[in-house]
């Protein structure tokens, strides 16, 4: 089963009802990338063979052109997904994307603004902008007024990273037509290419970018709706992940003696991802099962217990990651994206009621000891809630949240 699932609150108790006049099931986008094969034999054959794992296009709710056909001298395209708003009024879009590679997605409509008002279900404070990205897993609503003429008009999607123009150039579009106004496509679906998608102004949510500057806006920019006093107050404890690929003998893939990683061609080297240098290993039960009491918690492990054993960087340590707090405190988490190996940006999640991005720098590289020097900014109390982060490459992002989902033991 595949497909959205959106759970609604009435009308009269939205404290964002005043932003739009219309919700309709049609104004919602599933996107996803769109791959030639089974992702088991894409998985198989990136991480074992020098074959890519690189989508071809992209997916609006199931619909896009592809490749041209032809029957009987006629030639066509696979539909795109089409939507009819109403002349004058604002109308709220909820997008989601699915991504299966790492794929975030820029969304922009011809001749029209955007103006996100909720990501990941979080009421925020609206902003007015030209294009907006949203990565695997995200969730947002933005509000587009039907204020031009009436005419069709491109929705675009433009990929990125895996979907970029390095690779296979994956993109696609959707129509949005006024009701009662003009028929027809925008243009050529023939003529259109992945430069074509193209929208220059304000960005939000933008690709491997820090704060400071004034043609786009970040994650850590955004602003709640709802005020958190509880999340600006000094944290009870804070922690320091570095992360990124790194070029080690991970047993999965390579042989100590056989294949080891630096034996074996550029090609055939398979990069481990992991956080403080450690590999999570997962616990043997569910982690919500009452066999954890049964687990040996000393056989877990963090950064401390790492050094502590003489696990040095170029070591390969597969264990279960614990960091320790307690029941209902405050924790602050500064991920660090050493940016090492390529320009993609890791997608941190965490299973928590409430999550607040504080803010965050990029640069080509970025070490621990650069960051612990750096002045962190005090968070606001209206800091937006979110299910992930993405540091930038090379930089790093602060989030926050309330331990309030703890594991019986």
């Amino acid at each position: 089963m595949f497909g959205a699932l959106v759970v609604r609150q009435p009308r009269h108790t939205d404290p964002q009802q005043h932003l739009y006049d219309l919700d309709d099931p049609r104004y919602t986008f599933v996107l996803t990338d769109w791959l030639d094969g089974l992702g088991i034999a894409k998985f198989v054959n990136h991480h074992h063979t020098e074959h890519d794992n690189k989508p071809y296009t992209l997916l609006v709710n199931g619909r896009g052109k592809r490749v041209l056909h032809e029957r009987e001298g006629v030639q066509a395209y696979t539909p795109v997904y089409e939507i009819t708003v109403t002349p004058g009024k604002r109308h709220r879009f909820r997008a989601l994307s699915n991504s299966i590679q790492n794929c975030p997605i820029v969304i922009s409509i011809d001749n029209h603004t955007l103006v996100p008002i909720t990501t990941d279900g979080h009421p925020i404070q609206p902003i007015e902008v030209d294009s907006l990205t949203i990565y695997g897993g995200e969730r947002w609503d933005f509000v587009v007024n039907a204020n031009q003429a009436s005419l069709p008009y491109w929705i675009k999607f433009q990929g990125k990273l895996d979907c970029d123009d390095r690779f296979k150039s994956a993109y696609q579009v959707a129509v949005m037509r006024y009701a009662g106004g003009a028929g027809g496509l925008p243009g050529s679906l023939r003529d259109l290419n992945y430069r074509d998608t193209v929208r220059e102004g304000l960005e939000l949510n933008k690709l491997n970018a820090a704060p400071g500057d004034g043609t786009f806006i970040t994650a850590a920019e955004i602003r709640g709706e709802a005020e958190n006093p509880l999340i600006a107050r000094p944290p009870d404890h804070k922690f320091w992940l570095e992360f990124d690929f790194y070029g080690k003998n991970n047993p999965a893939f390579h042989h100590p003696d056989f294949y080891p990683f630096d034996g074996v061609r550029p090609k055939h080297r398979l990069f481990t991802p992991q956080i403080n240098h450690i590999s999570l290993k997962f616990f043997p039960p569910p982690l919500r099962s009452p066999l954890t009491r049964r687990l040996d918690f000393s056989s877990f492990c963090n950064a401390t217990h790492r050094k502590n054993a003489h696990h040095g960087a170029t070591s390969f340590c597969p264990v279960p990651h614990v960091l320790n707090v307690e029941k209902d405190s405050l924790v602050e988490v500064v991920l660090v994206d050493e940016g090492e190996w390529v320009e993609e940006e890791e997608e941190v999640e965490e299973e928590e009621e409430m999550k607040e991005e504080l803010g965050g720098g990029e640069g080509t590289t970025c070490w621990m000891n650069q960051v612990y020097r750096e002045e962190l900014r005090s968070p606001s109390a209206h800091q937006r809630h979110g299910d992930g982060a993405r540091p930038p490459d090379g930089g790093y992002t602060v989030i926050r949240f309330v331990a309030s989902n703890p594991v019986e033991r």
